[in-house]
């Protein structure tokens, strides 16, 4: 990415080079830290060309995890979904890129899942409250 790039007439930032410390910037409007271009990061959905048939309510849009509890089916089968030979989505970009691709929107597939480098990473996310 060149400093002087921005998306939507925004003034540029700061480039960095490099992925930045987790929390370092303020949350965006949802509340949530670090959403655009850190890493891209690695979604438990498998690839779909589109958006038919996607769940609303942000569950993982697997066949199986939505023909049962979605919440139940992923704890019990984390080691399945994770190692299974579907594509997965990697979405925000990462600070390498463009900032066009640095959006939620942005969406690109994951062929390999052993791939280690400095473009890609995940986000844990902690449930409290819903009951598995």
């Amino acid at each position: 990415m060149r400093p002087r790039q921005t998306f939507a007439n925004e003034p540029p930032g700061k480039y960095r080079g490099e992925t930045t410390p987790v929390g370092q910037f303020p949350p965006n409007g949802f509340g949530l830290y670090d959403m655009h271009g850190n890493v891209w990061e690695w979604c438990l959905d498998p690839w779909h060309d589109n958006y038919n048939g996607a769940p609303n309510d942000g569950s993982v849009w697997d066949e199986q995890s939505l023909a049962t509890n979605n919440d139940e089916y992923i704890v019990k089968n984390y080691k399945k979904l994770l190692t299974d030979e579907q594509f997965r989505v990697l979405r925000g970009g990462s600070w390498g890129n463009n900032p066009y691709n640095c959006r939620s929107a942005i969406r690109v597939i994951d062929y390999t899942r052993d791939n280690h480098d400095d473009y890609n990473g995940f986000r844990l996310v902690c449930l409290f409250g819903r009951p598995l």
